[in-house]
């Protein structure tokens, strides 16, 4: 552009200086000045939205084949690289890769989420960087990698721990397992349900575990506060027979009774998971508010208490 200014006004100034200096010939040249200058703006103007347009197309380009967030190949551009690779009969290895628990991740923080998408692009970069041949996020959590047939690939080469990462993948090989575009990529993609189905399962395989776990926790604590009940019943009487000289016989029944519970309930829990008829049967109150009572008056007189029952 300063250029061009520059050769308007060189031409000016020449053809100024073999002239006649009149007020005709000034604005003659100052016409073609402007004229000239008209003319270099359009065309540098013209020039630069040529020069955006191509790279607009370049960009969209780009994009149709490529993922705006990490930089891989996306869905199409995938596609098109298997079937490229199967058209000119190259053995590879495709390898899938889910990103296990990513939706509920996403649904928290998708800000989060890019930035795990982003590192883990990054790792699968770093980690086949000399012998990849494509690399793809062709769904929201899934990725894929073309490497060729020598590439040995083990389970320890998909540790990403530290990112904070879990991955189910699959392999499947062409030629070996799949000779065609349509059933390399079903088999594959079969192959990565499968894998994702074992991991949901042996996932709710160590939950329920884990809630059995729970489930006996809260039945022993169950069971030790109703066995530590009748100790406590026990307790007291041989504490209130103290001053009796050891002498058990008016609480000899009620003693025998919470031995013999306690006894019951170790036997449920030994056998809780067994199923059993119902001992339900009907008892007289008047009998249960007397054992009450029985069970009470140890307690109330260990703490300098005394009961005395009134009948109504």
């Amino acid at each position: 552009m300063p250029i061009s200014f520059f050769i308007i006004l060189q031409y000016s100034l020449i053809r100024l200086a073999y002239s006649t200096i009149t007020g005709y010939n000034v604005l003659v040249s100052v016409f073609d000045g402007l004229a000239s200058i008209i003319v270099v703006l359009s065309f540098h103007i013209v020039n630069h939205l040529e020069s955006e347009k191509r790279k607009l197309y370049k960009q969209n380009d780009y994009l149709t084949y490529h993922d705006s967030l990490t930089g891989l190949l996306n869905y199409e551009g995938y596609l098109q690289k298997v079937q490229h690779l199967i058209e000119v009969n190259k053995p590879f290895q495709l390898v899938l890769l889910d990103i296990n628990n990513f939706k509920s991740l996403n649904a928290k923080d998708i800000t989060t989420a890019n930035e795990i998408l982003i590192n883990f692009s990054r790792s699968v970069r770093r980690l086949f960087l000399n012998d990849m041949l494509a690399a793809s996020r062709y769904a929201g959590d899934r990725f894929a990698i073309l490497l060729p047939e020598h590439v040995n690939i083990d389970s320890s080469m998909f540790n990403f721990e530290r990112i904070g990462v879990q991955v189910t993948y699959s392999i499947t090989c062409y030629p070996h397992e799949a000779m065609t575009y349509q059933e390399m990529i079903s088999t594959a993609e079969e192959r990565i349900f499968q894998m994702r189905r074992n991991t949901w399962l042996q996932s709710q395989e160590e939950l329920m575990r884990s809630e059995k776990m729970k489930m006996v926790g809260e039945l022993a604590a169950g069971m030790a506060h109703e066995i530590r009940n009748p100790l406590t019943s026990i307790k007291g009487f041989i504490q209130l027979s103290k001053n009796q000289s050891y002498n058990i016989q008016p609480w000899y029944e009620v003693i025998m009774g919470e031995i013999t519970r306690v006894g019951e309930l170790t036997a449920e829990f030994l056998h809780f998971s067994k199923p059993h008829a119902s001992n339900m049967r009907a008892e007289s109150l008047r009998d249960c508010v007397a054992r009450v009572f029985s069970l009470c008056e140890s307690e109330a007189a260990s703490h300098g208490h005394l009961f005395t029952p009134t009948r109504g």
